[in-house]
């Protein structure tokens, strides 16, 4: 999902500030059908069949994006998790994302665990006086 129509629109933002990148980056990709975002009905028809190769697009997206505009030494901060899919078997998303992140060169540095207050389809649980589910935020650098 990389678009070079809007990087390059960042590029020119940013080189009129004088900057030639960023020194950090966040982001949290959807996760289309595996979580509710809000209670408003949903306004956009997603092409449901295009969910496979949509998935293996979105970090090819970010990974180029990223490259482009961190500085050397930047950081990515990538808030995903493993979700569960309708059958009970657990997507990976997790792994694969590092791995494709560290395969595309950048370097992973630390995990962060975001406690969340809501409901989500996340598999992962940490005790904070009662167990609450979370998802981890993988930080990579450039």
């Amino acid at each position: 999902m990389n678009q070079p129509e809007f990087l390059e629109y960042c590029k020119t933002i940013l080189s009129n500030f004088g900057l030639a990148g960023v020194n950090v980056s966040f982001t949290s990709p959807p996760y289309f059908d595996r979580e509710k975002y809000s209670k408003e009905p949903v306004t956009v028809q997603l092409d449901v069949s295009r969910i496979p190769s949509m998935e293996n697009e979105i970090p090819e997206g970010y990974d180029c994006n990223v490259h482009e505009l961190l500085i050397p030494g930047g950081k990515f901060y990538l808030n995903i998790s493993n979700t569960y899919e309708s059958d009970g078997t657990i997507n990976p998303m997790e792994q694969d994302t590092v791995t494709f992140f560290t395969e595309s060169g950048m370097k992973p540095v630390k995990t962060y665990k975001m406690v969340l207050s809501g409901s989500s389809k996340s598999v992962n649980r940490v005790e904070v006086g009662v167990p609450h589910k979370f998802e981890p935020v993988f930080v990579f650098e450039k």
